[in-house]
Formats: C-alpha cells, structure tokens, sequence
C-alpha cells in the first residue's frame, strides 16, 4: 500500500478557487497553497472551492440598446455555477434600456458572447471561464487581462447550431439533474442514489446549488450517501475534459486504479485520452490541465482529486491550457 501523499497546487491569481480581493479599484493577485491529502476528504477544502468566484461586467449588445445607451451589469459570479442563474436580476438591470422592454419578462432567446464565441450556459461559469480565456495560472498576471471577465448579452440570431436552447429556468435544471444522474452512473455503475432521492432532498438539493448554499447541499450528498467517501468505492471517475481551440469537451470514466493496482493519476487519464497534447505522462509539454481556476500536477492521484475537487454535478471539470 502506497503511502499518504500531499501535494501543492499553487501560484493562482484571482481567477482561482479563493475568489477575488478589490483594493482601490483594483483588483488584488493573491497566491495561494491548494493542499490535498490522500485517503482524506477535507470539507474546507470542499467549501473553499465553493466559494470561489471570477468577477464579471456583462455588456447589453448594441443592437438590443436604445439610442446611444451602453449599458454595463457587473456581478460576482460563483465559479460551480451557471450564467442563467444571473440573468434574471440583469435583465431587470437591462429593461430600461432595452428597444422592447417586454424581452426583459423571459429568460429565451437571450445568449451570452465572449469575444465572438457563444457562451455554453449549461457549462459551469468557471470551465468557461478558463477555456474560453485560456489564462494559464502559471504565468504570473496573465488574468489581469480578463478580469473582471467581459460577456456580451444579445436576443438576436440565437446560435442554436452551438448553444442548447435555454426556455426558462427550469431547463438549467432539467439539464443539471440530468448531469447529477449521468455522473452517478460513471461512477456507481448504477443511477440510483440520485433516482432514490425523495422529491424533498431533490427540491433541496438543488436549492442548494441554486442559493449557493454549500451547508444545505452537501448535507444532502453526504446523507444520501451521493459522494463515495473512499477513492476504493469508486467504480469510475467521471471525468469531462475541455479542449482550447476547438472549444469542446471530451467526456470519459478513468477507473482510480491502473492494471497494476496503482492509482491513477491526472497524467495517465490524459495522456490516454489526449495523448497528442500530453505526451507525458509526469511533465506538461504542450499543455496543462486547470481546474477551478488552478493548475493540476500531472502526478496528482484522480480518485482524490475527484473526491475533493468534483463540481456539484458530479463530475470533474478539467480544462486544457496551451503552454
């Protein structure tokens, strides 16, 4: 038996997991040490991730603007979320401003750009986010550029061909349970700890995840037993890998132990899933895995990585970065 390892994720900006810090009007870098044990779950380290937030300044596109007007929503925006859950609160910011104030009443039709890609709102704020700015946590300052993060919010010429239709916002959360069970089967070989939720803990749950209320979500996943607790529980471990570029994402299961009983690590699941952008297993050649906002050691066990740092969805976001 292998024994305890601790390792460091280090070096972010404010982009990471800890969240931001104004001063002055501007905002603060700040270094951090992300410290993880193997064989232990650590519930602050859970919250801390919870928390953490990416600063935004949405922009009403000019074409939806009466007159001359430009106007700017900004908000902190919770990375393990999703963008419609502020889109109700803008677009009361916004209806003053609009050409047909009536577009304000529904959530459909509206999308969000960054830079000329349509924003996947059913993807957590903090993947797109990283993906879609490619900062790479390792160099010092290069957030400084998008932060806050600026997204444009149009009516017109929905991008169906790229965007899932947002009705209201009872699609995000059709979507999301549907997530939360597709998870559960990964890595249980089975749904049924999330299809056995009561219409209670299912209401709570995503009540949870809808207020950000960490205390009230995590009672309900610890309780109704939806997280394994040991990486020696895990069947698999659900995994979606996001790709720079091409701005889509690889959905895989990567068992937490190899054929020769050894865990798997961050390296591993890469190289055998993107072989061509990890052609290492221990050292980052021509990219590197982010998630929540920081840098991943391609040494790092999975199955504890998953246990500590899994998004509410039950899945393990990862983004790539081109070195």
């Amino acid at each position: 038996m292998h024994q305890p390892l601790t390792y460091i994720i280090y070096n972010s900006s404010v982009s990471s997991i800890i969240g931001y810090r104004p001063s002055s009007s501007v905002i603060s870098y700040i270094t951090f040490y992300l410290i993880a044990t193997v064989h232990r779950t650590d519930m602050s380290l859970r919250q801390k991730i919870w928390n953490g937030t990416i600063p935004v300044r949405l922009v009403l596109a000019p074409n939806e603007a009466r007159g001359f007007a430009s106007p700017e929503y900004l908000f902190i925006a919770c990375r393990v979320l999703y963008l419609p859950l502020y889109l109700e609160k803008a677009l009361r910011y916004f209806r003053p401003y609009l050409n047909d104030p009536s577009k304000a009443d529904s959530l459909n039709s509206w999308w969000f750009e960054f830079e000329g890609v349509p924003v996947r709102w059913n993807w957590p704020i903090g993947v797109n986010y990283d993906l879609l700015t490619g900062n790479d946590p390792v160099k010092t300052g290069e957030a400084e550029e998008n932060i806050p993060w600026t997204l444009i919010l149009h009516n017109k010429d929905y991008p169906k061909e790229y965007v899932l239709n947002l009705e209201s916002i009872d699609s995000l959360w059709d979507n999301w349970l549907h997530q939360m069970k597709e998870s559960c089967f990964v890595r249980d070989g089975n749904a049924k700890a999330v299809m056995n939720l009561s219409m209670d803990d299912t209401k709570q749950l995503l009540n949870g995840v809808k207020n950000h209320e960490f205390d009230t979500f995590w009672s309900i996943v610890t309780t109704r037993h939806l997280l394994p607790t040991s990486v020696t529980a895990l069947k698999n471990i659900p995994v979606k890998l996001y790709l720079p570029v091409e701005n889509r994402v690889v959905q895989g299961f990567v068992p937490p132990l190899s054929g020769e009983e050894e865990p798997n690590t961050v390296g591993s699941a890469l190289h055998h899933h993107l072989p061509d952008l990890f052609p290492s297993r221990r050292t980052c050649i021509l990219a590197r895995p982010v998630l929540h906002g920081v840098m991943v050691p391609l040494t790092a066990p999975l199955g504890d990585l998953y246990l500590q740092g899994a998004y509410p969805d039950g899945y393990l976001h990862v983004t790539v970065v081109m070195i």
